[in-house]
């Protein structure tokens, strides 16, 4: 039997039609998961979802998408090991701070009670406007939010009628924050079906991490307020 001679044309066709059909098995592969991919929550934000709402063993990996007036709320349901829903997962921005955009993620229970919030990103001025980050969940004051549920309480500041205190020196900042954490509320009163037991769509199991040493950056600067 006579062997096939080589020569630098066949070598070059062969390399050509192999090359073609990796790069199409390639490309159908990554059109088939690249919306998942890049949606699946990454390590430090299932972090900082265990944060916020503590007790869930599963999460949506693409969250429900709702507008509210210029902003867009996203609503990840949490779900526990019988894939029942436990609460909800809530990223609520907020255009109205004094220097900029205000992203803040809170936790509610399937009761509408916040459990905890974290805030993701702002640039408020240092020592007023970033005191958003913790102020709302200091015991002392009328301006702890947390274990609070929201139909029960007007979540706005005293100066404007409401029942909590604004941060000192930054009421700006305060009335964004809880504009934000409004908001967040009053997607999930809306949509009544959100802490439905019926799963939106794949779910991602959390791993267990100590959450304590979640660190999420601020960005900080900005004049004073």
């Amino acid at each position: 039997m006579k062997r096939p001679r080589f020569s630098i044309p066949n070598a070059s066709f062969l390399f050509l039609v192999v090359s073609f059909i990796s790069i199409t098995i390639l490309g159908t592969i990554h059109h088939f998961t690249k919306e998942k991919s890049t949606k699946i929550p990454t390590f430090e934000t299932l972090e900082t979802f265990k944060d916020v709402l503590p007790l869930f063993e599963n999460v949506d990996t693409i969250p429900l998408e709702f507008k509210e007036g210029e902003e867009t709320i996203k609503v990840y349901k949490a779900y526990d090991k019988s894939q029942k829903c436990v609460g909800a997962i809530v990223c609520s921005t907020s255009h109205n701070g004094y220097v900029g955009e205000i992203d803040v993620l809170i936790g509610f229970n399937s009761k509408g009670e916040i459990l905890n919030y974290r805030v993701l990103r702002h640039k408020e001025t240092t020592g007023l406007g970033a005191r958003i980050v913790n102020w709302f969940k200091s015991k002392e004051g009328k301006h702890n939010i947390i274990g609070v549920r929201v139909n029960e309480t007007n979540l706005s500041l005293v100066v404007d009628g409401g029942e909590i205190d604004a941060v000192t020196g930054a009421t700006v900042s305060a009335r964004a924050f809880l504009f934000a954490v409004r908001n967040a509320y009053l997607v999930l009163l809306k949509k009544t079906t959100v802490f439905e037991n019926s799963i939106e769509n794949d779910t991602v199991p959390v791993p267990i991490q100590d959450t304590d040493t979640t660190k999420i950056s601020t960005l900080k600067g900005g004049p004073n307020e």
